[in-house]
């Protein structure tokens, strides 16, 4: 059968750039190429994707992204962000001027507990016990 007929004779080629419409108007695209033969022939099959969405919306995700990290950064208070997982994500510059002294791990990937009781034992020290907080224990 056909499938039987057919086989790869050349690499794949995956690429991205710009493919011009008959227009002479340009466009952002995938582009996916390979060399085939089918019987006693050698095709070229070429597949060219519209990727004008994908970039839009890349670009618009790198933007976002941007504006809230200079915000985050920008805030006069420290922000200490845990995901979902309670990881540490983020902090931002004015978190880490208000714990100069610390001597736990503060980097991203660190679960909130952890962190608490390393914040909490070195502030211990540093600090007068009244100066941990309220029902922190």
């Amino acid at each position: 059968m056909v499938a039987e007929q057919c086989g790869i004779v050349g690499c794949v080629v995956d690429s991205s750039g710009y493919a011009a419409c008959g227009d002479g108007s340009e466009y952002p695209a995938e582009i996916s190429g390979m060399r085939v033969r089918y019987g006693e022939q050698d095709v070229q099959f070429v597949i060219v994707r519209d990727i004008s969405e994908r970039v839009e919306a890349d670009t618009a995700l790198s933007q976002a992204r941007s504006l809230l990290a200079d915000a985050f950064d920008s805030v006069s208070d420290g922000l200490a962000i845990f995901g979902e997982d309670e990881r540490l994500v983020r902090t931002n510059s004015q978190f880490l001027r208000g714990h100069p002294k610390r001597d736990y791990v503060l980097e991203p990937g660190i679960d909130f507990e952890s962190f608490i009781r390393r914040a909490m034992t070195s502030d211990a020290q540093n600090r007068a016990p009244a100066a941990i907080g309220p029902g922190v224990q």
